[in-house]
């Protein structure tokens, strides 16, 4: 069983452990050099503002206290993230972080009798500790495990276990949802009448080799295993460096490898001219 840890609105949630006046207020965490909204919490996504809405478009509502902007702070956010991440090492047998707000975990074989309340507890250890609060999802795969905390993140504990079958979820959540497919591949993949997650499943191989890139393929394929076995990454000593091509007659140009340190040549057009008719020459170049 693989676990997946996802911070909620992770920056807006990073302001507002050291910012209570903060909370419970429609907040956005604005891009460098405060261009636009990065992250937004509950009560900001209520009012319809999408993401990525320019700071300008919405200053004059930051005027009437509607709503609340703060700059960005990348410092403070990765030293929390570090900090939920040590204590998913206390948790978990093993910790693979996915970004600076989520991380798969993969539990303990004491959890396996029962992973909701295993999730419960790690959730509430992250909001103790470290004053985030997360979404925990448990699936046998990490394409599962992804949708399972998208479906947690909505639930009153935030945790949430995928059945044995779960084509009762696949079926209601929508292809772009689905981890790897994004924005363009939906489009092709509605002229092949999959809609849904479910439909992505079931649909077969050809049909996902022409319409969509290698990592969406993999998705349902693991979606449709229970039990596959980990693969752990394997660690690649560096290639050398590429040598560094050059022309053929790179040689004959009076420059050597490390740069124009020799001089140029002489041009010969001087030579093709007799001396009286050089200065003529050189007016016509």
């Amino acid at each position: 069983m693989i676990g997946l840890v996802d911070g909620n609105n992770f920056f807006v949630s990073c302001e507002r452990v050291f910012n209570r006046r903060l909370v419970g207020r429609p907040v956005t965490i604005l891009s460098n050099n405060d261009g636009c909204c990065v992250s937004r919490s509950n009560e900001f996504k209520a009012l319809g503002i999408a993401m990525g809405t320019p700071y300008f478009q919405l200053k004059h509502r930051e005027e009437s206290g509607e709503l609340c902007f703060c700059s960005s702070n990348y410092e403070l956010y990765g030293d929390m993230s570090r900090r939920i991440i040590s204590i998913l090492r206390e948790e978990a047998v093993d910790v693979e972080q996915y970004s600076i707000d989520e991380a798969f975990i993969f539990p303990p074989t004491t959890a396996a009798a029962d992973y909701a309340a295993y999730g419960k507890r790690v959730r509430a250890k992250i909001l103790r500790w470290g004053g985030i609060p997360c979404g925990v999802g448990f699936a046998p795969t990490k394409t599962l495990a992804k949708i399972a905390n998208h479906i947690g993140k909505k639930r009153p504990d935030g945790v949430f276990l995928m059945p044995d079958d779960p084509t009762e979820f696949l079926a209601a959540l929508p292809v772009q949802e689905v981890w790897g497919v994004g924005r363009r591949l939906p489009l092709k993949l509605r002229a092949e009448r999959i809609l849904t997650a479910q439909h992505l499943r079931d649909a077969p191989n050809a049909t996902r080799r022409g319409t969509t890139m290698q990592t969406p393929i993999r998705s349902p394929v693991r979606a449709r295993s229970a039990n596959l076995p980990r693969r752990r990454r394997l660690l690649r000593s560096p290639s050398p460096p590429t040598p560094r091509r050059l022309p053929p007659n790179f040689a004959d140009t009076g420059f050597s490898r490390r740069g124009a340190t020799s001089t140029r040549r002489s041009s010969p057009r001087a030579e093709e001219y007799p001396p009286n008719e050089v200065s003529i020459a050189k007016q016509c170049r």
